[in-house]
């Protein structure tokens, strides 16, 4: 059962009377917080559930220059020195399939400056891990009007449903864990080099 959700970021804000008490500007922090979480994410690793069933599995370890995308007919595998060319790698593997979180983090950004729409939000726990989620409608200043995205506490995207001018995404989370499991990162490398 979906339930609404208000964070302990934004209830401090509330009584140290930084925002005013109008759901609107509520939601507008909400949006920034959820947002903002995107952007420090950690090593991790996530399959998910495409809307053609298909599933994609992203592992992303920053910290050790490695990442890979590997789905049911294909696996990339990307190490580097230069941290800041990861997002760009990740946009290109994921390019039609899955928002990167940098994207998903701007259309929430664009949300929460536009009061023409309508955001709602909930919680569930997708892949056992807890996820705020937000749906929002009606973002005419976005290029995103409709879409609804689930992030988890730690930041990772763990749901997304959305039509944008790049394509249709809709994506579930089925499983996660913190990290890079090395062995099969190796593994990976060794196959895709072959």
């Amino acid at each position: 059962m979906k339930k609404i959700l208000r964070s302990l970021p934004v209830l401090s804000l509330l009584l140290a009377g930084c925002v005013s008490a109008d759901g609107a500007s509520e939601d507008r922090v909400m949006l920034s917080e959820i947002g903002s979480r995107l952007e420090s994410t950690g090593a991790y690793t996530a399959t998910y559930r495409l809307g053609d069933g298909s599933d994609l599995t992203v592992a992303v370890d920053a910290s050790h220059a490695r990442a890979a995308v590997v789905g049911e007919d294909s696996a990339e595998v990307w190490t580097g020195d230069e941290a800041e060319s990861l997002p760009i790698w990740l946009k290109l593997q994921l390019h039609n399939t899955l928002p990167p979180q940098e994207t998903v983090a701007a259309w929430l950004d664009k949300a929460a400056l536009d009061s023409s729409a309508k955001i709602e939000f909930s919680d569930t726990t997708l892949a056992g891990e807890l996820s705020d989620c937000v749906t929002v409608q009606g973002a005419s200043e976005s290029d995103v009007a409709d879409f609804e995205v689930c992030v988890t506490v730690i930041g990772v995207v763990s749901s997304v449903e959305a039509r944008t001018p790049q394509g249709r995404f809709d994506a579930r989370l089925i499983s996660y864990s913190d990290g890079v499991d090395d062995e099969w990162f190796t593994d990976l490398q060794v196959s895709s080099s072959v």
